[in-house]
């Protein structure tokens, strides 16, 4: 069973939002990025029309390619993400 043991604060990039999370699964730590939909607010109410999607693995972003870089398909703009928490994933994760 997956114990997540880090998610930092939600980063808008584009019309997503993103984190990054550390697990721990069967004795071994990994990271990941997850991202979802943001709730979409009327600017003019303030009303909630959409509630945001639940967050989801880097592995189901539609252009992610596991064979591409550092980035895998997804937004470059994940390395400032990525920076902001880098101490706190370093450390959980074990590198």
């Amino acid at each position: 069973m997956k114990t997540q043991l880090f998610s930092s604060e939600p980063m808008r990039i584009g019309l997503k939002e993103w984190r990054v999370v550390v697990y721990e699964e069967q004795g071994g730590r990994f990271t990941d990025y997850e991202w979802r939909y943001s709730e979409y607010i009327n600017r003019q109410s303030g009303q909630v029309i959409e509630e945001a999607s639940e967050w989801k693995s880097m592995r189901y972003w539609p252009d992610y390619n596991s064979n591409d870089g550092m980035f895998a398909g997804c937004p470059r703009t994940l390395r400032r993400l990525y920076e902001k928490y880098r101490k706190q994933v370093e450390y959980l994760a074990g590198h």
